[in-house]
């Protein structure tokens, strides 16, 4: 692909991208102005009828449940002017609590209602991409009390907003999730087919790392708890996100370690590869036990944003040197890395993803798993054109470009048994070019090879497409025609031997009237190619000795 036309679907990608994050941005309406409040962790955490109610009690935070606070309780109330005057209902949404358990108290009697995401029975408005709790009209003029049991070290971000509103903007939000979950699927599989057919561990690992990435947002989303209910039974969704996460990423960066061949281009750097990736297993381990402890989860980011960056240069620097699989890699990879660093970045803030975050991290993982399946394709085909050329090279005469003797060793034992199960005739040519020795000597070795170019051009032009014309060796050619009995092949050889005697002329201005002599042997029942050989060049020998210039038949044996 040409490096102009590489940059064209660079261009393309980054528009497609900035449209769908202009579209995240301006999708779900205005969420209303909450007024958000923390106890104080003096106070502990203490029930609700002993929570204290004179303001220093309480701190101002901002719409965010953060663990860091110290805090249990938090409280709030919309301040927006809609929600007093609104007869419809509302919806107090909390987004990403993940496996935290919350506890909501709604005024006026502090009716307590415990929700988790990941609960088979949780019935709400909407999907399960965030708790979603309706508010009457008169549940929006005073305080809501929420209790967190904190599971999952991660801010839960709060918004409040018309119901009709909600609705529309989470129907959009999951559209978009299963269109993009399911490309993903789609490509997984088909790659895992081309894997098997093709014997090719580099798709199996990108196969794996597009599977897991689905799984990891399809369990973070929380909608794998009401797609397959039955899952709790042996382990919760965020526990299968989590570990398809880990599987993934390290599927993904042994892949790209193999699609950028690092250790062939960067062989000093391949190495700090390969210690980086292993520090990450080893922090994989005991995060995963742990829950992702904030220590361990800050250095497992820490590290794959430096292996992300790190990779990003070494393609870059391909790209450069004219690569395409540099810039393939650069565009592909470059918006999965893009959204890894913002989610590093929000979380070593400890600030949560921003909703428009949340959904271009599955576009981005589709768009570039997309990038790179092409690229893998183009790279797989390229491979595959290099072994057919490889392949034909070994098998063909670099002079004249006829089957070289490999290749008619390997054809004729084959075209002998599907002639006698055909119980077909098959003929072998013996041709020889004649006094090619006293060209060499007078005219030197350069204008012998041309002799046999343009000897080889000629019987090209007078057999058929199917049957097989070789360079045996030197100056002499073998042809296997199927189909062809004794009075056939010695009409045929007499075609070539008269068509080199009339094109044979000259060659670069060297009068040379060139000749051959031909021996002809025509198969019997239960004869060896070698014997069948061997035949056609004793038949050969006779015209030799006969004067050359003319054709032989050798006599049938038993």
């Amino acid at each position: 692909m040409a490096r102009s036309s590489i940059h064209d679907l660079g261009r393309r990608l980054l528009l497609m991208l900035a449209v769908l994050l202009a579209g995240i941005a301006l999708a779900g309406g205005r969420p209303s102005d909450l007024q958000v409040e923390a106890l104080a962790p003096v106070w502990g955490d203490p029930p609700l009828h002993r929570l204290p109610h004179f303001p220093q009690a309480w701190r101002s935070q901002p719409a965010h449940l953060r663990w860091d606070t110290g805090s249990h309780w938090w409280r709030l109330r919309l301040t927006d002017p809609r929600a007093a005057g609104d007869p419809d209902p509302w919806i107090l949404r909390l987004r990403e609590p993940y496996d935290n358990v919350v506890t909501v108290y709604l005024p006026p009697a502090d009716t307590a209602r415990v929700l988790s995401l990941y609960d088979p029975a949780l019935r709400q408005p909407g999907s399960r991409l965030g708790l979603a709790v309706p508010l009457q009209p008169a549940q929006r003029t005073g305080w809501i009390y929420l209790h967190i049991d904190w599971k999952r070290y991660q801010p839960i971000a709060l918004q409040a907003m018309p119901q009709a509103a909600y609705l529309a903007a989470d129907l959009d939000h999951i559209r978009l999730l299963y269109s993009l979950l399911s490309g993903m699927l789609a490509l997984a599989a088909l790659t895992a087919l081309f894997a098997f057919a093709m014997q090719r561990q580099i798709l199996v690992l990108f196969s794996l790392w597009v599977l897991c990435s689905a799984v990891y947002h399809l369990g973070m989303s929380g909608e794998i708890a009401s797609l397959l209910p039955g899952l709790s039974r042996w382990l919760t969704p965020l526990m299968l996100a989590t570990a398809a996460a880990h599987i993934g990423l390290l599927a993904a960066y042994l892949f790209v370690y193999r699609f950028l061949a690092l250790p062939r281009h960067f062989p000093r750097a391949a190495r700090i590869y390969r210690g980086l990736l292993r520090c990450g297993v080893l922090l994989i381990v005991p995060s995963m036990a742990s829950h992702l402890a904030p220590a361990f989860a800050a250095t497992l980011n820490v590290l794959l944003l430096a292996l992300s960056l790190m990779v990003l240069a070494l393609s870059a620097w391909r790209a450069r040197q004219g690569d395409p699989q540099g810039w393939f890699f650069l565009i592909g990879w470059g918006a999965v890395t893009l959204v890894q660093v913002l989610r590093a970045v929000f979380f070593l803030l400890h600030a949560g993803t921003p909703s428009w975050l949340a959904l271009l991290h599955p576009a981005a993982d589709a768009t570039g798993a997309l990038v790179l399946a092409v690229a893998v394709a183009r790279a797989a085909r390229y491979a595959e054109r290099e072994m057919r050329h490889t392949r034909a090279h070994a098998r063909t005469d670099p002079l004249t470009g006829l089957a070289n003797r490999a290749e008619l060793d390997a054809a004729l034992p084959a075209c002998l048994a599907s002639a006698t199960r055909e119980h077909q005739p098959i003929s072998v040519l013996f041709l020889d070019l004649d006094h090619f020795k006293s060209i060499n000597d007078r005219h030197g070795h350069a204008v012998g090879d041309l002799c046999l170019i343009e000897t080889a051009r000629i019987l090209r032009q007078h057999v058929r497409a199917h049957d097989l014309l070789a360079r045996y060796g030197g100056e002499e050619f073998v042809l296997i025609l199927t189909g062809a009995d004794a009075g056939t092949a010695f009409a045929v050889g007499e075609a070539l031997r008269t068509a080199v005697q009339r094109h044979g002329h000259t060659i670069q201005g060297h009068t040379l009237k060139l000749t051959v002599s031909v021996g002809i042997a025509t198969h019997v029942a239960g004869e060896s190619a070698d014997a069948l050989l061997q035949r056609a060049d004793m038949a050969l020998y006779q015209a030799k000795a006969e004067g050359r210039n003319r054709c032989v038949i050798a006599p049938l044996s038993s």
